[in-house]
């Protein structure tokens, strides 16, 4: 797997930026409970990337472009990704699993 590199401050935010809000719900199917790191991109009509994550809840790495979930077995769990942007128009986004499921959080 791929190691995720991000400069510091980078993915951090301010009140007043401008952010683009994902929702969604995911569901672990697994016999145990795990916890998950979820990444996204949005992307303007040009097909280029136009944010960044900001993670405001990610009390183990705060800063970091990744949001991390725990869910139990069996069961699902919403979540919100923030991107900070450029106020451009955003025509398609991808939601990504940044690290494998684990039982303990990722990095």
């Amino acid at each position: 797997m791929k190691k995720m590199l991000w400069a510091p401050g980078t993915y951090l935010a301010k009140k007043g930026d401008a952010c683009v809000i994902l929702n969604g719900t995911i569901r672990n199917d697994y016999n145990t409970d795990i916890y998950i790191g979820l990444t996204a991109e949005i992307y303007n009509a040009s097909g280029q990337k136009v944010g960044s994550v900001i993670n405001i809840n990610n009390t183990n790495r705060p800063g970091a472009p990744f949001i991390t979930i725990f869910t139990k077995s069996k069961s699902m769990e919403s979540f919100e990704i923030y991107i900070k942007y450029d106020k451009a128009d955003i025509s398609g986004y991808d939601i990504f699993v940044a690290f494998e499921p684990s039982a303990t959080p990722p990095p």
